[in-house]
């Protein structure tokens, strides 16, 4: 990329989510949320940013109808690649989306959960911003309850000073997300999040201030609560 030219940047959005804990019986991203489906509402939130070029909703075969039938004939309004088909778990899903990249791959993607859809314009800035000093960048938000680690003895109170809240989207420069998952694979680590297997690496990620916002539907209260800020918004 030369020093004058803006970096080209795609978005995978994890999408293979069940209803399970929501108590839908499909996945809860195919859900209302304000009149329109829950993802809907995620991709809009990059969809609106002049920097990303391309965004790819990962999701399983058996979804993709519904997701199809959520954005009807706007796909390419929105920049959405074809439906990337997800793995097992969220690090196989990650990585069929970076496969589907490789071919022509942007300078910097972004990962986000399809379960955050309250994902504000001020938060993808500051990951972005961020992403022109370091290799990989994780939103957080630091714990202001007390966190008690229970065993089946005894149990502890951790400080929580050391102790933040990760969210997403989390930025990374393309070769290092793409190497640290090909190296991931072969090693057969697994991680929770992408920043881990870049840590893992000895690559150092930088933390920028995250959004008590940008909530992630897992509850039936989560999906009240998102309604309201969306409600709140417009």
């Amino acid at each position: 990329m030369a020093p004058s030219q803006s970096p080209r940047i795609a978005v995978l959005i994890p999408a293979a989510g069940s209803g399970q804990r929501v108590g839908a019986p499909t996945n809860k991203l195919l859900l209302p949320l304000f009149g329109t489906a829950v993802i809907v509402h995620t991709v809009r939130a990059f969809q609106a940013h002049p920097s990303i070029t391309s965004i790819g909703v990962i999701t399983r075969a058996t979804d993709q109808p519904g997701l199809q039938r959520c954005f009807g004939a706007g796909t390419a309004r929105y920049r959405l690649l074809p439906w990337i088909t997800g793995g097992a778990q969220r690090q196989d899903s990650v990585y069929n989306g970076l496969a589907a990249l490789a071919h022509d791959p942007p300078d910097w993607v972004l990962v986000h959960d399809g379960a955050r859809p309250c994902c504000s314009t001020a938060l993808i800035e500051r990951v972005i911003a961020a992403l022109d000093a370091a290799p990989g960048v994780v939103p957080v938000l630091p714990m202001t309850d007390t966190v008690r680690r229970i065993a089946a003895s005894h149990s502890e109170v951790l400080p929580r000073e050391h102790l933040y809240r990760t969210q997403t989207p989390q930025g990374f420069h393309w070769d290092a997300l793409w190497e640290a998952h090909q190296a991931a694979r072969k090693a057969g680590l697994e991680a929770t999040d992408d920043a881990q297997l870049l840590e893992a690496r000895g690559v150092e990620v930088a933390f920028v201030e995250g959004d008590p916002e940008n909530v992630k539907i897992t509850t039936p209260q989560d999906l009240g609560y998102a309604e309201w800020l969306l409600h709140r918004k417009s």
